[in-house]
């Protein structure tokens, strides 16, 4: 990410190398070394990665000025969409490319909401205006898509920043007030989302109609659970795989449910080598794997027969092992203390962590966190259970392309919906704790709490909690700031 930031801001090594000894940290100068070392690599294989693809055509047109003057010859009028999305290098592209011609920008930088990949608002708000002093602004302020409580809402959470959406007005007649609810956990939080569908679904609105969105992905995880309970379908946003299709969660859902009944061939051989043991396709075939699976009893008697040998044999047998104790765990712990057995035993955790998997072990925490509800020693069964139903749902909305929608706020960005729950509004999350020690931080949040509250067309929801389990810690939280700023007379608080 550091490098391709640099490349974002038509850095080269050299230069980079410069700034990183004058003004930067060990980090930046590590990160200079790296970069020389990768520059010369991609050279040596005749290669340019995704960032060069705009900064060697920055650099060509910058250097070159009659290939510029051909371009702006050939290219006679530009139109660049959502402006206050672009980089610096994109930026630089655009202003090489449209001196003297004709430039159309549209963007709103109330809506500036990826600064974290490279987006870089001063280009809306400064830059353009400087560079092309001719240019002539439109500020669009009627809003046709939500009623007036939605707009004014809206534009009180980025009112200090002066960005012209504050003067928004909306078109819209009809109205409803904003719901704030206060719950005590994400339990509660989960079940009062149900239970508003539900009486939503009851009064004729349609599920495809309604979305939830939160700052952070795991804050999603406790109402799959609520959603699938009620059988209510849901769907994740495109691109998202579902946290039951993650590999990291399979494959310890796959580690207990061989517990659970060793003839289950399939999830045997998914784990038998996972972490690595040694044992590659010539030890699998040796004790007995097919296409169909691993059977417990085929592993067990080539095991006991030394059909395999060596640091194999050693691996078979402290697998037999680990499953013996699993199984005996099973029957009087709870399943959060099963995991965490497993987790040590089976070396699951520190294989993930040698190898840097920081968001595949956020996700082993979730599902610790998830198996915490079930505090009933014995009650593992009903864990995978739950489990495996909350991935055949998730997989059959995504299939079938029906259900609420689940997602980020950042991914609903362009879309709109007639009914929004927005979960998480609490300080921590929304705003997000690592944004408030960034510059301008607390600026691209506000700006994030606003698109999330403009894509609701008719009903709001914005829902918080006093306490949270989050990443294996349960926390207090308190009141996001950005509510307090939403007029009280356009406010209803939930009961």
């Amino acid at each position: 990410p550091a490098i391709s930031r640099a490349k974002d801001y038509l850095y080269w090594p050299d230069r980079y190398t410069a700034w990183a000894q004058a003004k930067g940290k060990p980090f930046h100068r590590l990160v200079a070394r790296v970069f020389a070392r990768y520059e010369q690599l991609l050279a040596e294989n005749n290669a340019v990665d995704y960032d060069d693809l705009l900064r060697y055509p920055v650099a060509v047109l910058r250097d070159n000025p009659q290939i510029c003057a051909d371009y702006r010859e050939r290219i006679r009028y530009i139109l660049v969409d959502e402006f206050q999305d672009t980089s610096r290098a994109q930026y630089e592209l655009v202003r090489l490319l449209a001196q003297d011609q004709h430039l159309m920008a549209v963007g709103s930088p109330a809506q500036a909401i990826y600064g974290w990949r490279g987006a870089d608002i001063t280009n809306i708000l400064e830059r353009v205006r400087a560079d092309f002093p001719g240019l002539h602004t439109h500020v669009l302020k009627r809003n046709y898509r939500s009623t007036p409580s939605i707009v004014r809402a809206a534009t009180a959470v980025i009112q200090d920043l002066a960005y012209g959406e504050e003067t928004l007005r909306a078109e819209r007649t009809d109205d409803l007030p904003i719901t704030v609810v206060q719950t005590d956990s994400e339990q509660e939080e989960a079940q009062y989302v149900v239970h508003e569908v539900q009486r939503l679904l009851e009064a004729g609105v349609n599920l495809w109609d309604i979305v939830v969105l939160y700052r952070i992905k795991g804050l999603g995880r406790a109402l799959e659970m609520a959603l699938i309970e009620a059988q209510i379908p849901y769907r994740m946003q495109i691109g998202e795989v579902g946290f039951f299709q993650r590999r990291e969660i399979k494959d310890l859902l796959a580690y207990l449910s061989v517990a659970l009944n060793v003839d289950d061939a399939l999830s045997l051989k998914r784990i038998v080598n996972v972490p690595p043991r040694g044992l590659g396709p010539a030890a699998l075939q040796k004790l007995g794997a097919t296409k169909e699976g691993l059977r417990w009893d085929d592993m067990a008697a080539a095991w006991a027969d030394q059909t395999i040998t060596g640091p194999a044999w050693d691996s078979v047998g402290a697998l037999i092992t680990l499953f013996d104790d699993l199984t005996q765990a099973i029957a009087h712990a709870t399943p959060q203390a099963v995991l965490s057995q497993l987790l040590t035993r089976s070396g699951y955790t520190d294989w993930l962590g040698a190898n840097g998997e920081t968001g595949r072990l956020r996700h082993v925490q979730d599902l610790l966190a998830m198996a915490s509800a079930y505090d009933v020693p014995g009650s593992t069964a009903e864990l995978v259970r739950d489990a495996h139903l909350l991935a055949g749902a998730s997989e059959e909305a995504r299939r079938t392309g029906g259900g609420i929608q689940l997602m980020t706020l950042h991914a609903a960005k362009g879309k709109e919906f007639p009914v929004v729950f927005v979960l998480g509004v609490e300080e921590g999350l929304l705003p997000h704790k690592r944004a408030l020690s960034a510059p301008g931080g607390l600026d691209e949040e506000r700006r994030l709490c606003y698109v999330g509250i403009t894509r609701a067309m008719e009903r709001l929801y914005l829902v918080r909690t006093e306490s949270r389990l989050l990443y294996g810690q349960r926390q207090r939280n308190t009141p996001s700031r950005f509510l307090r700023d939403i007029p009280r007379d356009i406010i209803h608080m939930a009961a």
